[in-house]
């Protein structure tokens, strides 16, 4: 597909998810707080940014004879504010991922491809296939809000929707006279790492060990180690490196704790905190260089993890555990990861 085609495809899905977003909000806190409804229900910075960009906007000829309401110049991030800001109201939609920590990074994603659109830099067919999976759950829970509370509605975000295929997700780079790679063939649930890629050995567990068949697996889509010494990765506080937009020293930050996740799979083990996504995902830096850098798998793989300590608390036995990552796609994404940390020497 020629990547102008393409970006046509994501600008009619992104116009679409927009427009939605405006017209919902927009009738929900009007019938929730009735005339007045922007000054309840839209956080002061929102308000104050959507005011700016509106009065911004006069002098352009827009051919319209329509007033335009004030709601129709928020964006993505708007929109996440202005959901967080009426959470009661609108719990469905907030269940389009498992947690708020992904519903942000989500959104980031979102407002990153749109403005990609905007300056016409190519859509990769990872990124459109992200937006095609996003819309495709975005309208099913948009139905679900609009049924109404009394509706039976089962639990958004299901895992079989994470199935994001992108094995060439790694390589996504925000360049224009790059053109869009050929889809390569798509790896089984099983696949053999290169030689040179050695998984490490697995740390004793105690207590119920792990199902056979998922370790094997778990070997099998093993993420690269550059056996670099883990006192060098971070030399300052998390927040500091991340503010600093040191590239390298926060995609080693990830590596080191992506590793760590991916281990606690396989093990008894407690699954570490997640520090260092929680810091990068809210930030500028992933912001900004989510295309460049080809960061996409580092979403799809939180957003798995999400599910699984999910599904982990509410009792998921162990050999239940393949299977759910199986339908995940877990291990494209692993293998995707890998790509993308490869790419950028890490």
């Amino acid at each position: 597909m020629d990547w102008l085609e393409q970006n046509l495809d994501a600008y009619r899905i992104l116009a679409e998810i927009l427009n939605d977003l405006r017209v919902e909000l927009r009738q929900e806190l009007e019938k929730i707080y009735g005339a007045d409804w922007f000054k309840p229900g839209l956080p002061p910075a929102v308000f104050d940014r959507l005011v700016s960009s509106k009065e911004g906007s006069s002098a352009i000829d827009w051919y319209e004879t329509e007033y335009q309401e004030i709601m129709d110049f928020a964006v993505f991030p708007d929109f996440f504010e202005i959901l967080e800001h009426n959470r009661e109201s609108f719990g469905a939609l907030l269940d389009l991922v498992p947690s708020p920590a992904l519903f942000q990074a989500r959104f980031l994603e979102l407002e990153s491809l749109r403005s990609k659109v905007g300056r016409a830099r190519p859509i990769s067919e990872a990124e459109l296939t992200f937006l095609l999976t996003f819309h495709k759950r975005f309208r099913k829970q948009l139905e679900i809000h609009r049924a109404g509370p009394t509706d039976s509605k089962p639990s958004g975000g299901g895992i079989e929707e994470v199935s994001i295929e992108t094995p060439e997700a790694g390589a996504v780079a925000d360049h224009a006279s790059e053109p869009p790679k050929p889809e390569s063939d798509k790896p089984s649930v099983q696949v053999t790492p290169p030689a040179e890629i050695t998984p490490p050995q697995r740390p004793a567990t105690t207590g119920t060990q792990a199902d056979p068949q998922i370790a094997e697996q778990a070997t099998e889509t093993e993420l690269p180690h550059n056996g670099a010494d883990e006192s060098a990765i971070i030399t300052g506080s998390l927040s500091h490196i991340v503010a600093s937009g040191d590239s390298i020293a926060i995609l080693r930050a990830l590596f080191k704790e992506v590793t760590s996740l991916a281990e606690s799979l396989w093990s008894s083990d407690v699954p570490p905190a997640q520090t260092a996504w929680n810091e990068v995902r809210t930030s500028r830096w992933y912001q900004e260089n989510f295309s460049g850098l080809g960061l996409k798998p580092l979403s799809d793989f939180y957003e798995v993890i999400s599910h699984v300590e999910e599904r982990l608390g509410a009792g998921l036995a162990k050999h239940e555990l393949q299977k759910m990552l199986e339908e995940a796609n877990f291990a494209h994404i692993l293998l995707a990861l890998r790509d993308m940390f490869q790419k950028n020497r890490i």
